[in-house]
């Protein structure tokens, strides 16, 4: 009889959502969150506080993937595969939340009333990336990348990759007038 209660006591320890079977298994595996948050915080350069907000965004997708972790029926998936996809999806999603920002138009004269709060200052981007940029995000129809790659006579790619370029000048320009 008493077998069949350390068992039972042994099995509800050790379920999948149990507070402490979660607490162990992400303490267990907290250093995932630092290892993944690297590239990320390298990638967009980000600040001292929105780095640690950026951790504590992982911190949380680990505890939500070692809540729905479920070791029986998971596929035969480990532990870290599982709680990677979460780390990277709420970490993502912070960056997406943090780096959203509306382009102006480069025309200030169609601004009849009051002028936009914030102005970009493009200053930064030479010619031909303020033209891809106008022409791709502002101007009306938007044209694609096919579409000035053939007018340019450069590579789809090309056309990708100044706008790319351009685009994290202009959020550089942003990030440094925000830690100003």
């Amino acid at each position: 009889m008493w077998k069949v209660v350390i068992y039972l006591l042994f099995n509800l320890c050790n379920a999948y959502n149990a507070p402490q079977y979660t607490h162990n298994i992400a303490k267990d595996n907290f250093k995932l969150v630092p290892y993944f948050a690297k590239p990320i915080i390298r990638r967009n350069r980000l600040t001292r506080h929105q780095c640690d907000e950026l951790i504590q965004e992982g911190y949380i997708g680990l505890m939500y993937a070692a809540r729905k972790y479920d070791p029986d029926n998971s596929r035969k998936a480990k532990f870290v595969t599982y709680s990677s996809y979460w780390i990277k999806c709420y970490m993502h999603k912070y960056v997406k939340s943090t780096y959203t920002f509306e382009l102006i138009p480069l025309r200030e004269d169609i601004y009849v009333d009051e002028p936009p709060e914030k102005i970009i200052d493009y200053s930064a981007l030479n010619k031909m990336e303020m033209e891809i940029i106008h022409r791709r995000y502002l101007q009306k129809p938007r044209s694609t990348a096919r579409e000035l790659a053939t007018e340019y006579n450069i590579t789809k790619n090309r056309v990708l990759a100044i706008s790319n370029m351009a685009l994290l000048k202009l959020k550089s320009d942003i990030n440094k007038d925000r830690r100003l």
